[in-house]
C-alpha cells in the first residue's frame, strides 16, 4: 500500500497538486506515483472508484462528473470526520 506515501489527513492528501507534487514538501510522494494507474475515459463510460482508493481526476475538455458516496450502516459507526464513509469500522 502506497498510503503512508500519500500524506493522508482525514479523507485526503494534504498534497495540493498531485501533478506537479512539491516534493521537498513531500518527498515521499514520488514513491506513490510509481504505482499509479492512469486512464482516459470516453463519453457514456462509469468509473468506480472503491472507498479508500485515493484518485485525482482532470478533464481534457468540458465535462460532468457524478459521485455518489454513501453510508450504509448507523451514523454512530463512523467517524465524525469521515465525510464520505470511508475509514474501516471496527471487526
Amino acid at each position: 500500500s502506497e498510503a503512508h506515501n500519500l500524506y493522508t489527513e482525514g479523507s485526503s492528501s494534504r498534497v495540493p497538486d498531485p501533478l506537479s507534487p512539491d516534493l521537498a514538501r513531500f518527498p515521499r510522494f514520488a514513491d506513490a506515483a510509481h504505482s499509479r494507474l492512469s486512464t482516459t475515459m470516453r463519453p457514456g463510460d462509469a468509473l468506480f472508484i472503491p472507498g479508500l482508493w485515493f484518485h485525482h481526476v482532470s478533464a481534457e475538455s468540458f465535462s460532468v462528473a457524478v459521485n455518489v458516496f454513501w453510508k450504509a450502516l448507523p451514523h454512530n459507526l463512523y467517524h465524525p470526520k469521515d465525510h464520505y464513509g470511508n475509514k474501516d469500522l471496527p471487526a
